[in-house]
């Protein structure tokens, strides 16, 4: 029953992190967005997670774009950020 319950709560935990990550976006700093974007891209690339899973982490990394583009960075770690998406 433990597993099957971590499986089943599993993609709900991760739909409700990617909601709040959305409304939040803009005010993630450059650290927050490197540990979110690992995450998420982790979560694209993982054979357990459903497709609708795996979808909805594409979703929030793409719209984690806009609030990389609005830092104010000049050492360039938003371009790094930006690439990671991108592989």
């Amino acid at each position: 029953a433990g597993r099957a319950a971590h499986e089943a709560l599993r993609p709900l935990a991760y739909s409700f992190l990617a909601e709040l990550v959305h409304y939040i976006r803009l005010k993630l700093s450059l650290p927050q967005l490197r540990r979110i974007i690992y995450l998420f891209s982790t979560n694209v690339h993982d054979s357990s997670l459903t497709f609708a899973m795996q979808t909805t982490s594409v979703r929030l990394l793409y719209n984690l774009i806009e609030g990389i583009i609005n830092k104010n960075d000049p050492e360039g770690q938003s371009r790094q950020l930006l690439i990671r998406i991108m592989d």
